[in-house]
């Protein structure tokens, strides 16, 4: 399972893909710039089916409860959504989060941003970081140079770039 996080205003770690509620929502705003109240009062599930009029966005919180419920076992890849806002002290409190329900299932953090799978290092070294990128060029002084991340997640046409650059050393996720 793969699922993005954002901070509200308040500080709590939300799922949601998107920076704003616009897309996915009945609402309209930037996701830091709302109350878990309010987003907690807006319709995320009828743009979809109007059977789903009832679903709300979800906290981290509230999903790794359920997976823990539903006897979850396999990959979950928690993507800090840090590329375009930078939420301070997210990182500490989606760890403190998966530490608090204390799971069964292997967990990787991941990101756009470096600095932020620098901080997930250094918050426990044994945390598990892939870095996402979207285009070769930019992330390609990072595949060829020092890293410590476990993986990389790579765009699908990184397959064609990778035949330049050499076979990596690290385990893709397309």
């Amino acid at each position: 399972i793969e699922l993005d996080v954002h901070l509200s205003s308040d500080g709590e770690v939300v799922v949601i893909h998107d920076e704003t509620v616009d897309r996915t929502t009945n609402g309209t705003g930037l996701v830091s710039e709302l109350t878990l109240q309010e987003l907690k009062s807006l319709d995320a599930g009828s743009w979809f089916d109007p059977l789903y009029s009832k679903v709300t966005i979800p906290t981290l919180k509230e999903v790794l409860d359920m997976l823990v419920t539903e006897g979850f076992y396999g990959l979950l890849n928690i993507e800090l959504k840090t590329d375009k806002i930078v939420y301070p002290e997210m990182s500490r409190k989606v760890y403190r989060l998966v530490q608090e329900t204390a799971p069964t299932y292997d967990i990787v953090y991941s990101s756009f941003n470096y600095d932020t799978l620098i901080e997930m290092k250094k918050i426990n070294d044994k945390n598990q970081v892939a870095l996402l990128f979207k285009k070769v060029g930019r992330a390609q002084t990072r595949l060829n140079g020092e890293y410590f991340v476990e993986a990389w997640h790579v765009p699908v046409d990184w397959a064609k770039a990778r035949l330049i650059l050499g076979k990596p050393r690290l385990p893709l996720r397309v």
